[in-house]
């Protein structure tokens, strides 16, 4: 794989390191108010995140239990197909 392609673990801040790592790369579209509401999107969700995850705890390892078991699936299931996305190499 590339340096240049995307990989599912690199979803995490995306936008701010795409911007520092790249800044000459050419954007098919603006991201209004840059990096001021970006920022507050993502501040607004970990406060949500941590708001669930303090007044309903039971709730949330529920959830994240079930993420895991989606996700651990998703990948069975791409590698058996051979379908792309899958990584085939332990």
């Amino acid at each position: 794989m590339s340096s240049k392609e995307v990989r599912p673990e690199s979803f995490r801040l995306s936008l701010f390191a795409l911007r520092r790592r790249e800044p000459g790369l050419a954007r098919p579209f603006v991201v209004p108010g840059y990096p001021a509401v970006p920022l507050l999107a993502l501040a607004l969700v970990l406060l949500s995140l941590g708001t669930i995850i303090y007044y309903h705890p039971g709730l949330s390892v529920a959830f994240a239990a079930g993420l895991v078991l989606a996700v651990s699936s998703a990948k069975l299931l791409l590698r058996a197909t051979g379908l792309p996305g899958a990584k085939t190499e332990v």
